[in-house]
């Protein structure tokens, strides 16, 4: 397997801005970061009407 968690909702500050992944792995065997759902974009709050 190989996997470690790292955590969810992990944090990260780039340019004075916070971001969020929605889960950070480490691949022990490659020694590499896996990230899962990146926000690429800023949260914006909507509104539907059903």
């Amino acid at each position: 397997m190989g996997f470690a968690f790292i955590g969810n909702q992990y944090h990260l500050a780039v340019s004075n801005e916070d971001h969020y992944i929605d889960l950070l792995f480490y691949n022990t065997k490659l020694r590499r970061h896996v990230v899962i759902g990146p926000k690429s974009r800023k949260f914006r709050q909507s509104t539907q009407e059903n």
